[in-house]
């Protein structure tokens, strides 16, 4: 998104006020644009602009939308995975951002929300008057600094439109008060089965999957002490109380102005992941032929005591993408991989063994006879030593790991001895390391092989829209540097297992819920968790 100028950003905004130049995504607020019915300033906005490598443009209206059940709204914490690429949303209001989220989490407390009521003890807006003004028709047209202002609010409406289950059951109403940012929400909820006060907090803390939007706040605060809060939700501790033996009354604050914010650019960002040109370049989008191909592969198969390879899968699984490569005639492909982590050049780790059962592989798959050449140079190999046969040559380097570099990037980079018009990773198992054979080859073109592009897909249909995965397994005998991806993973997934906790809590690791955002870790060693609440949790073995 590209900040509009301040004078194009307001009620005067029109197509020749904004260019083509890069904006891809403009948040807009005005009377002339609240819907996404068509329009010549909505059409102007979502053309795409003149670069092919941007996508089209998308708006994000902050205000709910006047035809609230042709434009989408979106609120982040609810249903924001359920954004599908729509080029027009709406995120709803400051205030059914601080509800939503909130309501999204009870709701799954105490058998569900029976029924609620709330006030919003509103900031005053630019809409407002600073003095009386001669209107008898509308309470804002009085002055804002000597008053205390009913008003409307359109948050019951949208909270009947994120949740069809309350529909009806969620009422509220405003006020306007004079001050000049943060609000609150006093809240009065029923649920189906009686519930105290502690006990919801505590489930909440469990059940909580968004600890960044809704945060409990156990200080004895003010308004002005809130500003720059970027939780649209923080719930005060001491502002909650029993109501009835199922009832129990909650005072939300929130920065309307800084937390609505945060809440916007969480959707742009899901947005962008949605709406973003594809990530990678597909091996079916890249043209071999006559080309000088760079190939990392993954043959770091498991090996016998004699040092033969026990189990050849990784070596299969690289076929397709080398037949489709070979099938286009390239002058020539080199691979390269790496075998377990040896220390500098270890005879034991080298990948030779690899060259005649690729051979083999290949003769078998085409019915053709296929030699593969080994280059025990690895990644120092020069442009003689990859040309020695002729076109369509395949050549495996040796193992990448024999260089000190191939894990340790110098600052001054790597520079291939050979040409390379086009790499194409096929190491899934590799990809998420920063080394040199995965990252610092250079080339014109890049590519993922089949098997790569199959991983990213299934990654893809578990973590995106489509559905939600319930239990995730980790595997693996070093879990410290797994870490950050169980940490995004859990954003997304219930529960996750990992069997090698004792390494972690060894290395003294404290998993904190504000990064955990969503699931806690199932261990079979009990690890202590702590919360944005500033409680621990229990640990579940």
């Amino acid at each position: 998104a590209r900040p509009l100028p301040w004078h194009v950003a307001g009620r005067k905004l029109s197509p020749s006020r904004i260019s083509h130049r890069s904006t891809t995504l403009i948040a807009h607020r005005s009377s002339m644009l609240i819907s996404s019915e068509p329009t010549p300033l909505s059409a102007h906005l979502l053309t795409p602009p003149p670069s092919s490598l941007l996508p089209s443009r998308s708006v994000i209206l902050s205000a709910p939308p006047k035809d609230i059940d042709t434009t989408p709204m979106f609120v982040y914490g609810v249903n924001d995975r359920d954004y599908a690429g729509e080029a027009i949303i709406s995120v709803a209001s400051c205030t059914t951002n601080c509800i939503a989220p909130f309501l999204a989490a009870a709701e799954n407390i105490a058998g569900g929300i029976r029924d609620g009521s709330f006030i919003t003890i509103h900031a005053s807006t630019a809409s407002q008057s600073i003095v009386d003004e001669a209107h008898d028709k509308k309470r804002t047209n009085r002055s804002i600094f000597n008053n205390i202002i009913p008003h409307t609010t359109g948050a019951s409406k949208t909270v009947d439109w994120l949740f069809p289950q309350l529909k009806g059951k969620i009422k509220g109403t405003s006020i306007r008060v004079p001050i000049n940012n943060v609000s609150m929400v006093d809240l009065n909820l029923h649920f189906n089965e009686p519930i105290e006060k502690e006990a919801f907090f505590n489930e909440m803390n469990e059940k909580n999957r968004f600890p960044d939007v809704v945060q409990l706040h156990k200080g004895q605060a003010v308004s002005s002490d809130f500003i720059g809060f970027p939780a649209s939700t923080v719930v005060d501790y001491h502002g909650t109380f029993q109501l009835t033996d199922s009832g129990i009354k909650f005072s939300l604050w929130y920065d309307n102005e800084w937390s609505y914010c945060a809440q916007m650019i969480h959707m742009a960002r899901t947005m962008n992941e949605v709406n973003a040109p594809q990530r990678v370049r597909s091996i079916r989008d890249a043209s071999f032929v006559e080309k000088d191909v760079f190939m990392r592969v993954d043959f770091n198969c498991p090996l016998n005591e004699d040092g033969t390879v026990a189990d050849e899968f990784r070596v299969r699984a690289a076929l397709p993408t080398l037949r489709h490569i070979l099938k286009e005639g390239p002058s020539r492909v080199v691979l390269a991989s790496h075998l377990g982590r040896p220390k500098g050049a270890d005879p034991s780790c080298s990948t030779d063994r690899f060259a005649p059962i690729l051979a083999r592989l290949l003769s078998e798959a085409t019915g053709e006879e296929r030699s593969v050449i080994f280059v025990p140079s690895g990644l120092d190999a020069t442009e003689e030593d990859v040309s020695s046969a002729g076109p369509g040559a395949i050549y495996l380097l040796e193992n990448t790991r024999f260089h000190a570099y191939e894990t340790k990037p110098t600052a001054a980079g790597y520079t291939c001895g050979f040409n390379v018009d086009v790499f194409c990773n096929e190491a899934f198992s590799a990809s998420h390391r920063a080394h040199t054979s995965v990252t610092g080859i250079d080339a014109p073109v890049k590519c993922v092989g089949f098997q790569l592009l199959t991983e990213i897909q299934c990654l893809d249909r578990m973590l995106g829209r489509s559905g939600e995965v319930s239990v995730a397994i980790c595997g693996g005998s070093k879990v410290s540097d797994k870490l950050p991806m169980l940490k995004n993973m859990s954003r997304r997934v219930d529960l996750i297992g990992a069997s090698r906790a004792r390494r972690v809590v060894g290395q003294k690791w404290i998993i904190h819920r504000s990064t955990n955002h969503r699931s806690p870790l199932i261990t079979t060693t009990p690890i202590q968790l702590t919360s944005s609440y500033h409680q621990p949790l229990a640990a579940t073995t």
